[in-house]
């Protein structure tokens, strides 16, 4: 099945076996909404510091200083996320990171103290409304 294969291809998984309760109708609703996000993503990935693979993005999602951004493999930004990297280090965001509707990343709290950055590792969710607020010492997630 073409879905399966595609699927394989993103998660880099061989072994992956697509079983699906959903009928045609919902499976091309899905499929249109991921296509917008990653058109969203297209116009982003070329003001990012490096970016190694697809970037999903919601509706309302606000990226400042895109430059300090650093995104691996997969990287969904649901709806109303708000990010702002000014820092010293920026934020750099693994493989196969999901950051939820309505979370926040945000490097430096105050402009006389510029932030050192956020790390987010790879394969990590965040999926209730998260704030990530780093001023001053860089902090790692895992």
């Amino acid at each position: 099945m073409i879905i399966e294969k595609l699927i394989r291809t993103l998660k880099g998984d061989a072994n992956y076996k697509w079983e699906s309760p959903y009928s045609t109708r919902d499976l091309f609703n899905v499929s249109f909404h991921r296509f917008v996000q990653v058109v969203r993503g297209l116009f982003l990935k070329p003001f990012l510091r490096k970016s190694s693979g697809l970037i999903f993005i919601g509706s309302n999602v606000k990226v400042r200083h895109a430059y300090q951004l650093t995104a691996g493999k997969n990287l969904i930004l649901e709806d109303g996320v708000s990010i702002n990297a000014l820092s010293e280090q920026g934020i750099t965001l693994g493989d196969h990171v999901s950051i939820a509707r309505n979370s926040i990343l945000f490097c430096t709290g105050i402009i006389a103290q510029k932030g050192t950055g956020i790390t987010i590792g790879d394969r990590t969710w965040h999926k209730c409304p998260c704030l990530f607020c780093r001023a001053g010492r860089h902090y790692h997630w895992q």
